[in-house]
């Protein structure tokens, strides 16, 4: 099956059968025959990881790029294509811990700055793809993409996803949904265009028994796609926090 539509237009079966049936070749618009970047893709990724590396980390003073690398469904044969492009700098801490503290204390300093460029509404795309740059000091997936190497670190399998109980993916995801919308934001009044501090913690409440009930499930990744897909979750964490700071807010 070939997606031509959006996602959000299409039913969850399609969805998901299209998640767990590998496609007979890696994403084309990134690959070449041979599975590597052509030039002209290796060096446009490299830029954007680039621009990232540049305004958030390199600033710190303690930091240099070792690698970036391409993962998630991006470098996948399960990929979709209208998914963002993940990718991740891989960074090699270059101070004496002993004088200037352990990587991971200054890398967290790191990510609240790449958190920031991305509140400031700044994006990264690559012919109109979204492209989601984050950093780290090391990395765990099944397959792995060396942008900077334009080489495999972990090759992708192409094999059936397996185990995949898709009735019980279904009714958890469309449980989910359901008790979403029994969700009624418009049962909270407001008041001066706020909503009560004591609302906002039952919004908040609902939310974490929504990621919980999702994380009880053996196939916690697959709905979480098809949750994505549907947009719901995203849309109501961004609207809580939004309001949260609006009511926080002097």
């Amino acid at each position: 099956m070939l997606i031509t539509q959006n996602p959000r237009e299409l039913s969850m079966e399609e969805n998901l059968e299209w998640l767990i049936k590998p496609k007979a070749e890696l994403d084309s618009r990134l690959f070449t025959k041979d599975n590597r970047l052509s030039p002209n893709i290796q060096k446009r990724l490299l830029h954007r990881a680039n621009v990232l590396f540049q305004v958030c980390v390199a600033p710190l003073g303690v930091f240099t790029i070792k690698d970036v690398v391409l993962c998630g469904s991006t470098d996948s044969y399960f990929y979709n294509p209208f998914s963002d492009i993940d990718m991740v700098v891989l960074l090699k801490y270059n101070c004496d811990e002993k004088l200037f503290g352990d990587s991971y204390r200054a890398h967290r300093f790191a990510i609240m700055r790449v958190k920031n460029f991305y509140e400031k509404k700044r994006v990264l795309k690559l012919d109109g793809r979204f492209i989601d740059v984050k950093t780290a000091l090391y990395i765990k997936e099944r397959q792995l993409f060396s942008v900077l190497n334009n080489e495999w670190i972990i090759e992708p399998s192409s094999s059936v996803m397996e185990g995949v109980d898709t009735s019980k993916v279904l009714a958890d995801a469309r449980e989910i949904l359901h008790k979403m919308e029994d969700m009624k934001i418009d049962q909270f009044e407001r008041i001066d265009g706020k909503f009560k501090m004591e609302d906002l913690r039952k919004m908040q409440s609902f939310y974490n028994e929504i990621v919980a009930m999702k994380k009880t499930s053996a196939h916690n990744l697959l709905i979480n796609k098809l949750l994505s897909y549907a947009g719901c979750l995203q849309e109501f964490q961004k609207f809580y926090q939004e309001e949260a700071i609006k009511t926080l807010s002097l």
